[in-house]
């Protein structure tokens, strides 16, 4: 009897053991590796990790219309950059086709010059005459200054019309490319390797911006990372060094403005008094305004971080000839030629958040919303970044 008791509690006491040792195992911190290879280090950006080893993600239209193609089905697999959904663009290709027309006439208009040049012409030669005239004391002096005057006239005239053509032109330029990238945004695609998990779209269904269409689990793993206030104040340092070391732009460091904000670094090009980055009225940028965007540029395109582009004006109504043209628009086209030069300095399309006009609504200069430091553009590198390992 004693034998059994004996052997029950030694049974017991094993089952205890492998249950203590089972529940050890269990809640061990579990690690995966992946081989790695040797090399050289392209850039190190320091900042606090965060990784995942699967994520569930929804995507969401970035345009609006009718689904005519769905390739969204429960349980299926998926390659990233693979089209899961196309939108019926047959009207927008025809508004890119008509843009395109317009805006090739247009630059063929350009091409061929004023008509108000001949009139110039006519006008300088009539005025030589009468010149040759007043030498010999046989013009009349008040026909000689109706003529100067009608010749000032005519070069006022074709001045505003020479800031109209680039205001047309830059507006048929930008309203191509917002189509354009429109255009793209019809066909979605997959942005991870994953599995579908949910599907809320369906052909024939008329959607909307924003609307979320399925929900995929990733089978990748997610790196965000977040930039400290240290790495923000590097990246500040390496752009005012690039500057100071480069002698086309040491001048143009008084019309950049360099801060914090919860959102991230931000990095603003201003105008000064009697030193505009932009063609008045126009978004046709400056030189040395493009050449400075393009310095920056060159320092923040490695970094993970996804950058936002506005622009901004002053509070003074712009004043143009074209209805329904104003500070919100030219705010907007200047944000747009901006993301243009970012791109091609180097940095990946993906990496941009978003573009827009401010218009006035957030002055720099808060007491003075006239002030021409208001004018500006303004590029954030967002605090957050996150991409797949």
């Amino acid at each position: 009897m004693k034998e059994i008791k004996s052997i029950k509690w030694l049974l017991g006491a094993l089952v205890l053991i492998l249950v203590i040792l089972l529940l050890n195992w269990s809640c061990k911190p579990t690690a995966y590796t992946e081989q790695v290879t040797r090399g050289q280090a392209v850039d190190v950006v320091s900042a606090n990790l965060k990784i995942e080893e699967t994520y569930r993600l929804t995507i969401r239209s970035e345009g609006s219309g009718r689904v005519i193609s769905s390739l969204l089905n429960l349980g299926d697999a998926v390659q990233a950059g693979k089209t899961i959904i196309k939108l019926d663009t047959t009207e927008l290709e025809l508004k890119i086709e008509k843009i395109q027309i317009d805006l090739d006439a247009f630059r063929k208009r350009l091409k061929l010059g004023s008509p108000l040049k001949f009139q110039i012409e006519q006008v300088k030669d009539k005025l030589e005459e009468l010149e040759a005239l007043d030498e010999t004391g046989s013009a009349s002096p008040d026909t000689l200054k109706a003529w100067r005057r009608q010749l000032a006239e005519i070069r006022e005239k074709m001045d505003r019309e020479k800031i109209n053509n680039e205001a047309n032109l830059n507006r048929l330029e930008n309203e191509l490319e917002q189509n354009l990238l429109t255009l793209e945004r019809m066909t979605i695609k997959s942005p991870v390797d994953g599995i579908i998990v949910a599907v809320d779209v369906f052909e024939g269904d008329l959607i909307s911006d924003r609307t979320g269409i399925a929900e995929i689990i990733s089978n990748e793993r997610r790196v965000i990372a977040k930039i400290s206030e240290e790495d923000f104040a590097k990246v500040e340092a390496e752009i005012k060094q690039a500057i100071e070391e480069s002698p086309d732009l040491k001048e143009l460091q008084k019309h950049l403005v360099i801060d914090q904000t919860p959102e991230g670094l931000r990095i603003q090009i201003v105008d000064r008094a009697g030193k505009p980055m932009f063609t008045s009225g126009s978004s046709r940028m400056q030189k040395q305004t493009r050449l400075l965007l393009t310095k920056i540029t060159q320092v923040v395109r490695d970094l993970p971080n996804k950058i936002s582009i506005s622009g901004h004006t002053h509070s003074t109504p712009f004043r143009g000839s074209r209805k329904g043209y104003g500070n919100w628009e030219l705010s907007s086209n200047r944000a747009l030629a901006s993301r243009r030069v970012i791109v091609e300095g180097g940095l990946n399309l993906k990496q941009i958040s978003h573009v827009s006009g401010k218009e006035a609504t957030q002055p720099l200069i808060k007491d003075n919303p006239k002030d021409a430091r208001n004018r500006r553009i303004s590029i954030v590198l967002l605090r957050e970044a996150g991409k797949n390992a």
